[in-house]
């Protein structure tokens, strides 16, 4: 350990990263952005005195072709996460206005949210993606010390001198609403972010922000456990004596939940989740209806991002390796996934925000009844009222209930990455509900 720990002291004498906004030439990342698209990108601190750092990355609204023009539509950030994990896949797969396709291809991406939104996609934790930490104690290990870095990187962002909104000019920002969206993990974190911010001295963020998503939250572990067995069963991908094993591996995982084995608990969801992929004889997790996953994408994409041309063009340092994520990070963070510290944070949210939840109807690993039960934790009327079709060109795509300022949608036939499989159907959804 003294030796990993000598050699970060060392590259940090090479790096020693400040908060940064560098204007960025939209056609030395892709042909298919247009000359005056306003892309910018650099890094924010993550508390006083640190050299650790998160990268970002962010794209005017596409019609905004100059920075006074930032005022006039709202701003998204938008978080991926398993357990640390780069918002670049939200970025360069799901909602970014350019896509990696399958085979490695840049493509424009006839769904991005950038139609709607000023986009900020942030490597959330510092260790994933182009974020950087400059000593291993600098990595966060719960959901509450992330929403520490942020809140303290988003004020770099909006009132540090090198900052993007100072240095920029993008003081139409200060007259912007602000959402912001987390996906599997990510939407735990978003839920400590928003409670973090309305509980902060932050006045511009407290008043700009005026919602949140949450994409396949992984949001409560109680309700994971409890519907994941009759989950699979119900679909036919495991028989009874299976899901008799499934269900044996619940109980213990809730005893250890009962017993506040954070890291225990995490260990059998993990267990679970094996099991199911061995039961159904290697199903796609992510989407039961599909043979294959988002992974496949993984080593194309990191071996873009870590291409010194890509690097250059999105001015970030070639001495950082990009990584979808790490095994540090996983680490550090497994004790936190299964901890019932969002719920009560959920409940109050309610009252205060807007509030966007989605699920994939064929994830596995966020059940659409987990989420159910979840939120009927929260508000009685997800206990009594009856979920609504939802219909897009007089189809039916899903199926949503409403209460106050709390919406729910299921989408049918999709999985985890929602944005990445029906783009065509989460986009007007969110269109509407901003």
């Amino acid at each position: 350990m003294k030796l990993i720990i000598l050699v970060l002291l060392v590259s940090t004498q090479v790096l020693c990263l400040t908060t940064s906004c560098t204007k960025l030439d939209p056609k030395q990342i892709s042909d298919l952005h247009d000359a005056d698209d306003l892309v910018y990108s650099g890094y924010l601190n993550t508390f006083e005195g640190s050299a650790s750092a998160l990268a970002f990355l962010f794209y005017g609204h596409q019609k905004a072709k100059t920075v006074d023009q930032l005022k006039d539509y709202p701003t998204l950030i938008y978080l991926n996460g398993l357990l640390g994990e780069t918002s670049q896949i939200g970025n360069f797969i799901e909602v970014g206005p350019i896509r990696i396709n399958s085979q490695g291809k840049l493509e424009k991406n006839i769904n991005t949210w950038n139609s709607q939104f000023n986009l900020l996609f942030i490597d959330l934790v510092v260790g994933t993606g182009y974020s950087y930490y400059d000593i291993y104690q600098d990595i966060p290990t719960n959901a509450d010390q992330i929403s520490s870095h942020f809140l303290y990187a988003l004020q770099q962002f909006l009132a540090n001198d090198e900052g993007c909104v100072k240095k920029r000019n993008f003081t139409g920002l200060e007259k912007s609403n602000w959402y912001i969206f987390g996906e599997g993990y990510a939407g735990k974190q978003v839920v400590h972010l928003a409670h973090k911010i309305l509980d902060s001295s932050a006045q511009l963020l407290q008043n700009n922000l005026k919602g949140i998503g949450l994409g396949n939250a992984h949001i409560d572990a109680s309700s994971l456990l409890r519907e994941i067995p009759s989950y699979v069963f119900n679909f036919g991908l495991v028989e009874p004596r299976e899901r008799q094993q499934l269900e044996r591996v619940a109980l213990r995982g809730l005893q250890q939940l009962n017993q506040k084995d954070y890291l225990g608990t995490y260990e059998t969801i993990q267990a679970a989740v094996q099991k199911i992929h061995q039961f159904s004889g290697g199903i796609n997790i992510q989407n039961l209806d599909q043979l294959t996953d988002i992974e496949n994408y993984i080593s194309t994409f990191e071996a873009y991002f870590n291409l010194n041309t890509t690097k250059a063009s999105l001015n970030f340092e070639t001495g950082i390796k990009f990584r979808q994520s790490s095994a540090d990070i996983i680490h550090a963070l497994s004790q936190d996934f299964a901890k019932p510290d969002a719920l009560q944070k959920l409940k109050e949210l309610q009252t205060k925000l807007k509030i966007l939840i989605y699920n994939g109807q064929n994830d596995i690993l966020c059940p659409v009844s987990s989420t159910l039960r979840c939120l009927s934790q929260i508000n009685d009327d997800f206990k009594t009222e009856k979920l609504e079709s939802l219909k897009q060109n007089g189809k039916t795509v899903g199926y949503t209930l409403n209460s106050g300022q709390l919406k729910f949608v299921s989408i049918n036939n999709a999985g985890f990455h929602i944005p990445l499989e029906k783009g065509e159907i989460i986009l007007p959804i969110v269109t509407d509900w901003k």
